[in-house]
């Protein structure tokens, strides 16, 4: 039972998919003879997932799942060149669609290294209109840790294919997970009153207290 993300498979020759058997991410390729290389567990469904092969030129394959690996394999085969048109959803020829919602399909023509993967799963960026774009991130440590206490910076580039570059300044955003100290001075504690107006006098203690 297959269905398929991104295939490079039709009547004018294979050379790769990338999709899933039965529930399992999978990716095949294709030197003339087909080879499949699949995940040992499946994707719960009614959920979006990010999903990624990456075949080195050491013959390397390592799939992620959702910005983290999931299984790696070695001495895959290369894929051969053919003249099949790239198709999003299915296979061109048969009808063996994926049912559900594709978003964002990216190829690259190089291969991405672990960091690579994990920022492509945390960063989203979205065209508003015809001369703006949002570029939102969600930025851990990596796929599984948070960022540590600390100050980073940070800044946004792009760039054309003539290599000009427009970037923003370097901007500073403070992480502080522990919250801060507050003493109250008064009233002690289990003091009781009828007056309809308290006045209470604490402290607080922290030692990033401008980002409380």
């Amino acid at each position: 039972d297959y269905s398929f993300l991104i295939t490079k498979d039709g009547a004018r020759g294979g050379s790769y998919d990338l999709g899933f058997k039965g529930s399992n991410p999978y990716v095949a390729i294709n030197d003339g003879v087909w080879a499949e290389y699949v995940t040992d567990s499946g994707l719960l469904t009614n959920g979006w997932h990010q999903l990624v092969g990456v075949r080195n030129s050491s013959d390397d394959l390592v799939i992620y799942v959702d910005g983290v690996r999931n299984k790696s394999f070695s001495s895959v085969k290369s894929p051969q060149i053919v003249a099949t048109e790239v198709v999003i959803g299915r296979r061109a020829s048969t009808d063996l669609e994926f049912v559900g919602l594709i978003d964002e399909v990216r190829i690259w023509n190089t291969s991405l290294s672990p960091e690579d993967v994990y920022q492509q799963y945390v960063s989203h960026l979205q065209k508003f209109n015809n001369s703006q774009w949002y570029l939102s991130v969600n930025q851990s440590g990596n796929a599984t840790t948070v960022l540590d206490d600390a100050a980073y910076t940070y800044f946004t580039s792009v760039k054309d294919n003539s290599n000009n570059e427009n970037r923003t300044s370097t901007r500073t955003i403070t992480v502080d997970a522990t919250g801060p100290v507050i003493t109250v001075i008064t009233p002690t504690n289990a003091t009781s009153t009828t007056n309809t107006q308290l006045d209470v006098n604490f402290s607080v203690a922290d030692v990033s207290l401008d980002s409380c």
